[in-house]
């Protein structure tokens, strides 16, 4: 309702900075949001700087919104002393791809949502990403996300691809570079203890988490795949085409 009520002002010529700063971050929202439909949809996996420059779009601009949102009701000899843009992409990303992280191994997320939910919706994830980016020859996991499978053994299995291609490993050393970056950002703009004990709080889970539960037999689960595939999927095959899967 709000973004229709500030198109009709627009369209009157009615309209104010704050309402161009609202609908600025709204569209970069939307067109973040809409890349990550349409690499789901078309079956691409983006590289990992596509990825990133989509979770920048999608989640900083609610990160950035916000920000600009309070500068806009603080006084005006601080309003534009500070640059947060740093800070908002770092959290942005650490908080989706940790995100990533935690649907495919947290038991509390599997608990609150279902277990790996993201492979049942077809989403490239950042630890999908990297698996099928760094193996384009190896189609068992696009064939996992195209069945968009509710299958609790064929999810666990394609978890644990992502452990033995070094997936999940690579996506808790992102996440903790970016937290590195993130305190650095947060110490440059004169430190916030609140902030970084967020941050703090929020890396447990790679403290916590439990691989358990992935260690099912291979060439029995390879075979799930191709019975599930000879019902609307080729076998499962060998593919030269790079990021592009079809």
């Amino acid at each position: 309702m709000l973004h229709k009520f500030l198109l009709v002002r627009l369209q009157r010529n009615s309209y104010t900075k704050d309402d161009l700063m609202f609908l600025d971050q709204m569209l970069e929202l939307h067109h973040g949001q809409g890349m990550e439909i349409w690499w789901r949809d078309n079956f691409v996996s983006p590289s990992e700087d596509e990825y990133r420059q989509m979770v920048i779009r999608k989640c900083g601009g609610l990160f950035n919104l916000a920000v600009r949102l309070m500068q806009l009701f603080a006084p005006m000899e601080i309003r534009n002393l500070y640059n947060f843009d740093k800070l908002c992409e770092l959290l942005s990303l650490f908080f989706q791809i940790r995100d990533d992280y935690c649907n495919l191994i947290s038991k509390e997320y599997a608990n609150n949502k279902s277990y790996c939910e993201d492979l049942t919706e077809g989403k490239f994830s950042f630890p999908v990403l990297h698996a099928i980016n760094t193996r384009e020859t190896d189609t068992r996991i696009i064939h996992i996300l195209k069945q968009r499978t509710q299958d609790v053994d064929l999810k666990r299995y394609c978890v644990q691809l992502l452990h033995e291609f070094g997936s999940i490993e690579y996506t808790r050393q992102v996440c903790d570079d970016l937290a590195k970056q993130t305190y650095d950002a947060i110490d440059a703009l004169g430190g916030n203890t609140y902030l970084e004990n967020i941050i703090q709080g929020l890396m447990d889970v790679f403290l916590n988490d439990n691989d358990s539960g992935n260690g099912h037999d291979l060439e029995s689960n390879d075979r799930h795949i191709i019975d599930q595939n000879n019902r609307g999927y080729n076998k499962m095959t060998t593919n030269t085409n790079g990021r592009y899967h079809t």
